[in-house]
């Protein structure tokens, strides 16, 4: 395909052929149009692949290799006369006219050509321009450039957000060895303009009514190597709220105040540091924690480590909820009604070293989110983990829900669970609250995508959705829960187990079988560890397996659904389901009293 400096060159010698113009009375550029097409076609091929220099350069050869030997004139002073034997190899002489349509140029670069070879003693050097290399009398002093990087720097460091991890749109996640820094999403290169020129102001208070640069050169700056690795963030979901509310004082504080830094401002500043100092510290013990455990995984692959030395990592986390039914062509009215639909809830525990992601779901009628379903879950999941990689020695993550998550039933369970020789040692650490994002999500990230595109009406399809949204990598694993696989953990734990007072205020937790009973905790990992023993009474000895743990057990009564909701889901929704699916989603309505009843 020719490219368009080709194409222009054939287009502009094809209109002046059609036209009734001639270059002169022989006609040059017609003959070569009629006699010599092929090498007229290949000399403007040649002509489009040479650089504006190199065109220049084969130019002034071929005039230089054309001229007649200048003679010496005199008609006013005297001069030398310049003359040129117009010619292009294979074409032959021709006139000024058809040369200058054959080299695609104007008359005026021709006539530049030959007065530039007489000065310079008939060189076919290109021309360069005088202002090579010189500075622009409107260029930025160097340390007023200096000044604006400092700045934006300055900014970065106090309310950026730094971040490892891989970009969407970015195929590197570091800049020459800089992590990205992102600013918060409402700034703006203009609003950061503005910034400057009020901090400019401030300090240079004789030139309040002078710009020192222009929006274009600022952001010229911003985008310039210094500040590559410097972001502005879009607008996203579940971002900090701690963080959120500094931003927005400070972000206040520059566009309204004065430059000048209170003792209030500065302790302010300290306590952010210090949250940002705890989350990054966490994001760091998290992310060692999972390179240790792939490697340590890929060693006992190759039967260089011990399954009793190896030291698994999960992270486990609720999913937002799905509804159903999913409908991929939304109506208005199911839009209103997305918020009242029957709801599956999904738990998902990942292995981390071998990268597979376990999702269990259950229906809102047969379950809550409590911490009974999540010991519930934990303990199915320990139970039905594949035997070559069932090692007793695990690390967790989760965050911080207390509720769910950062309890003192869930580490009563661990203790058990230690207690009876199925695990031998746990840890369990927890993120800072705002910077909780894990590996987990990006699993219900995939199940969000492939949710999408489904029309969903049970639970089984749902399942299958799960295990469609990595067909590739098989990653995604999907396990439907029933009643019958939820127990009352907490009358059960706290015949054995006493509470942990402020657990909400530490961050990682750690039980060994060297010390039954006892829970080991600390806020961060550079303190010290605490301990408290929390076993108040005689554990049972007789457990010999987690199915009798399970046996002895008492099942949680289901929630069902309540009879507003069924009503609303038969009289609302019914209708758009097919009829194979509306008695299992969008059942007749049945009195509270009598489903429990029935359940």
């Amino acid at each position: 395909m020719e490219n368009n400096t080709s194409f222009n060159h054939t287009i502009r010698i094809t209109e002046f052929i059609k036209s009734s113009n001639h270059c002169c009375s022989k006609d040059c550029i017609r003959n070569f149009y009629e006699h010599q097409s092929e090498e007229l076609y290949w000399f403007g091929e040649n002509l489009s692949q040479c650089s504006t220099d190199a065109k220049e350069a084969a130019l002034l050869m071929n005039l230089r290799e054309h001229l007649y030997n200048p003679k010496s004139v005199c008609r006013g002073s005297e001069r030398k006369l310049q003359r040129v034997a117009y010619s292009v190899m294979p074409f032959g002489l021709m006139c000024q006219n058809a040369y200058i349509l054959l080299w695609d140029i104007g008359i005026s670069t021709l006539k530049n050509c030959l007065t530039y070879m007489r000065n310079q003693n008939y060189t076919f050097r290109p021309r360069v321009h005088g202002q090579v290399g010189s500075i622009s009398p409107t260029a930025l002093n160097i340390e007023f450039c200096y000044q604006i990087v400092q700045f934006i720097l300055e900014l970065a460091e106090n309310f950026g957000e730094t971040s490892k991890v891989r970009q969407r749109r970015r195929k590197l996640h570091v800049e020459k060895d800089k992590i990205i820094c992102f600013l918060p999403a409402p700034y703006s290169i203009a609003n950061l303009y503005r910034q400057f020129l009020k901090k400019y102001r401030y300090e240079h208070p004789k030139q309040k009514n002078i710009t020192p640069l222009s929006l274009s050169s600022f952001r010229a700056i911003f985008n310039s190597e210094p500040c590559k690795h410097i972001r502005i963030r879009s607008p996203r979901d579940g971002v900090c709220d701690e963080c959120t509310l500094y931003r927005t004082f400070y972000k206040q504080q520059l566009e309204y105040s004065s430059w000048e830094t209170s003792k209030i401002d500065e302790e302010k500043v300290e306590k952010w540091q210090q949250h940002l100092e705890l989350a990054k510290e966490a994001r760091l013990v998290y992310n060692n924690d999972i390179k240790q455990a792939q490697k340590n995984l890929q060693k006992l692959k190759d039967k260089t480590l011990e399954l009793d030395k190896y030291a698994a990592h999960y992270t486990f986390d609720f999913m937002q909820n799905l509804a159903l039914p999913n409908l991929v062509d939304m109506t208005k009215d199911m839009y209103f009604y997305s918020y009242s639909l029957r709801n599956i809830y999904v738990f998902s525990i990942r292995d981390d070293g071998e990268g597979q992601q376990f999702n269990y779901r259950y229906d809102e009628g047969d379950g809550g989110k409590g911490a009974n379903y999540v010991i519930s879950m934990l303990f199915y999941f320990l139970n039905h983990r594949p035997h070559n990689f069932a090692t007793l020695t695990i690390h967790l993550h989760a965050d911080n829900c207390c509720g769910q998550n950062k309890n003192n039933m869930v580490m009563q369970f661990f203790l058990f669970m230690i207690h009876l020789d199925f695990l031998k040692h746990v840890e369990l650490k927890f993120m800072i609250r705002g910077h909780t994002h894990c590996l987990v999500d990006g699993g219900h990230g995939l199940i969000k995508k492939e949710w999408q595109k489904r029309n969903v009406f049970n639970i089984e399809q749902a399942a299958q959705v799960v295990l469609e949204s990595s067909h590739v990598s098989r990653m995604q694993h999907a396990t439907i829960l029933l009643p019958e696989n939820f127990f009352d953990w907490e009358n059960f734990l706290e015949k054995y187990f006493e509470k942990l007072p402020k657990i909400l205020s530490f961050q990682e937790f750690k039980m060994d079988f060297a010390y039954k009973g006892t829970l080991r905790y600390r806020e961060r990992q550079r303190d010290s560890w605490q301990e408290r023993q929390l076993c108040n009474n005689i554990l049972p000895n007789d457990f010999s397996s987690m199915q009798n743990v399970q046996n002895v057990l008492i099942q949680l009564k289901p929630p069902g659904i309540s009879e507003e909701k069924q009503k609303h889901l038969y009289e609302k929704v019914r209708k758009y389901v097919p009829d194979e699916f509306k008695d299992s989603i969008c059942p007749k309505p049945i009195a509270t009293s009598l489903q429990n009843n029935i359940r």
